[in-house]
């Protein structure tokens, strides 16, 4: 153990730090420096304004903070002899990050001192006090984290933002409460849409792209990002708070109780449609890596990344120009030369490509009227809920009405006073007031509820392999395989070298293969 050197009263720091974490404690910036300054004056050291060191809002949970890190290098170069902090946990609530760097980094280098406890990192007993304040103190970290998450659980219960940033489609308002932002809502609006006519998260990034939309960070929008917009039920005002936490920079699930709250913020679409979104997702498989993206999209042929051969490996596309590459062909890494490990032959392109194709043709003619009927499935459910829900309203509505009138009964006839009458009926008043305002919400949720379903059925394309097929040609390169990457996984094809029978198998998303 080094022996810390000797204090230079003209060499001594103050590390000041205050957060929201720190309110009803009575630390506030000024407590602390008036105190760290009198500790100071008292040891007859002088006070220096250059070697105030403070962080203002910010936690003890970690050591990355601004001034602390000026301070850490400004001991390191040997400019402070002395570090004076109004408590320990001021430094550090954690007792592994005070260990680090109380008795590891600065051991040698300067002293701490406390102006309210009496600390001495140097002797043996010292360090035990130390060690049993620092545990203090992440114990009270502990509840402190415990007492503010409580706290945010109650106000989202209360229907009031917790402290949560705002989605796209929304911004802070006053107090914290989320508001539309009408130019992203819109564009919120219209990934729903475009995902209920039947596209797919990455073909409506692509499509946001081509209409110059960018993501919340200023780039292209990727089907993770859409994907998770389609599932957050913010957008259709449901509040959802502690569902889930941060363990070591990850988000995971939260053993603690949640909150769901609905109608807490405005609605981007009806709840109808998030439904039917959510129904969709259920019954559409994610297509993971088979999306395809860097070099199989960049590849000169329709099926690289898809197709594999039928020993396992993967088939690649030939290259070239001219009379010599007249036509292009998949063909096996492992059937050349002498030592051949497949007995696969090359396979024409055009003749797979177009095969593929069709087959893709086929599918959809069969899958289309399924579509259809999930989404029409999900809405009618969804019309169900929003008319279930209004019904309710209207009973609530019409008990409200009904005890009113029985107060006004009771008036006339002689079995309740003036005064009572005027005290129940300012309750009864609000209770109507709310059915009434309720009732009406569940009304217009049922409006738009069947809208949405007369909307999305009247977009439904009439013939989804026709239309394909009509316009295939038209399509570039790389939305033909953007296009095949929504359906297939894997395409499994092999030419018997003797015979020149091709076996192709073609893997779906939403089903088993086809031979």
């Amino acid at each position: 153990m080094q022996v810390a050197k000797s204090i230079d009263p003209g060499r001594v720091a103050v590390y000041i730090r205050w957060s929201t974490e720190d309110q009803g404690e009575g630390t506030t910036l000024e407590v602390q420096r008036e105190a760290c300054r009198t500790f100071i004056r008292s040891h007859g050291w002088v006070v220096s304004d250059s070697l105030e060191y403070v962080d203002d809002g910010l936690s003890g949970g970690s050591l990355e903070r601004p001034a602390l890190a000026r301070l850490r290098a400004a001991v390191s170069a040997g400019l402070v002899d002395c570090v004076v902090v109004y408590k320990l946990d001021r430094l550090s609530r954690s007792v592994v990050d005070m260990v680090r760097l109380v008795l590891d980094e600065w051991e040698g280098r300067c002293h701490v001192k406390s102006a309210r406890e009496p600390i001495d990192t140097v002797s043996q007993a010292g360090r035990l006090f130390f060690y049993q304040l620092m545990s203090f103190a992440e114990w009270e970290r502990s509840v402190i984290r415990e007492r503010t998450f409580a706290g945010k659980l109650r106000r989202a219960q209360e229907g009031r933002n917790p402290g949560m940033t705002a989605a796209y489609g929304y911004r802070l308002g006053a107090g914290g409460a989320l508001v539309v932002e009408p130019g992203e809502a819109q564009v919120v609006q219209l990934i729903f849409g475009l995902y209920l006519s039947g596209m797919g998260c990455t073909q409506i990034g692509l499509r946001l792209g081509e209409l110059g939309y960018p993501s919340p960070a200023g780039r292209r929008w990727g089907s993770g990002q859409v994907s998770r917009l389609l599932s957050n039920p913010v957008y259709m005002g449901t509040l959802v708070y502690g569902k889930q936490t941060s363990v070591r920079g990850r988000r995971v699930k939260s053993e603690r109780p949640h909150v769901v709250r609905e109608g807490a913020v405005p609605a981007i679409v009806s709840a109808a449609e998030f439904a039917a979104v959510q129904a969709l997702k259920a019954g559409r498989p994610g297509v993971g890596r088979a999306q395809g993206s860097g070099r199989s999209l960049s590849s000169q042929s329709l099926l690289t990344g898809l197709l594999r051969c039928g020993c396992g490996r993967a088939l690649c596309g030939s290259g070239g120009s001219g009379d010599r590459f007249r036509y292009r062909y998949y063909y096996c890494g492992a059937s050349g030369g002498g030592a051949a490990l497949c007995r696969g032959g090359r396979i024409r392109q055009a003749e797979l490509d177009r095969a593929v194709t069709d087959a893709l043709l086929r599918r959809l003619r069969g899958e289309e009227s399924a579509l259809r009927g999930r989404v029409a499935a999900a809405l009618d459910r969804a019309t169900a809920v929003a008319e279930a829900a209004a019904a309710a309203a209207e009973r609530d509505l019409a008990r409200a009405k009904e005890k009113g009138a029985r107060l006004r009964t009771l008036v006339l006839e002689g079995g309740l006073s003036a005064a009572a009458y005027r005290e129940l009926r300012r309750d009864v008043q609000a209770h109507l007031e709310d059915a009434a305002e309720r009732a009406v919400r569940a009304r217009a949720e049922v409006e738009r509820a069947k809208a949405a379903g007369g909307a999305r059925a009247g977009a439904a394309p009439p013939d989804l392999a026709q239309d394909l097929s009509a316009h295939w040609h038209t399509l570039d390169l790389q939305e033909q395989k953007r296009l095949l990457r929504q359906f297939i996984s894997r395409v499994t094809a092999q030419v018997d070298r003797e015979s020149g029978v091709l076996d192709l198998t073609i893997t779906w998303h939403s089903a088993g293969g086809e031979r």
